[in-house]
């Protein structure tokens, strides 16, 4: 099986799931299946291949903002943590919570 694989810059190795079936004749799946669970046995590190949609940047890249892009990466991990926050505040602590989050002034 280690022959099946590649070095890769971080000094992992990295096979190619399809070669390894076809050699050990054991469907897609059950391969998968071993190695998410040697995964998860910590025998082996196993990344699942990406299944998304590659994105395409067509035309220049330069006209990419990328600290536009930054600063909502980071503006969406801020909304993310005030989420966080949110739930592990103590249920009677919440109605406060809410009214310092949204601005609001209650008075009676």
């Amino acid at each position: 099986i280690l022959e099946l694989g590649v070095e890769n810059s971080n000094g992992e190795l990295e096979v190619d799931t399809q070669a390894m079936e076809e050699r050990i004749g054991l469907s897609p799946a059950t391969v998968t299946n071993y190695l998410k669970k040697w995964h998860a046995q910590q025998v082996i590190y196993y990344e699942p291949p990406f299944r998304g949609a590659q994105t395409k940047i067509i035309g220049d890249i330069n006209r990419v903002e990328f600290e536009r892009l930054k600063f909502k990466h980071q503006m969406a991990y801020e909304k993310l943590n005030k989420v966080v926050e949110y739930i592990n505040t103590p249920d009677e602590q919440k109605h406060a919570f809410l009214e310092e989050y949204f601005n609001i002034e209650y008075t009676e």
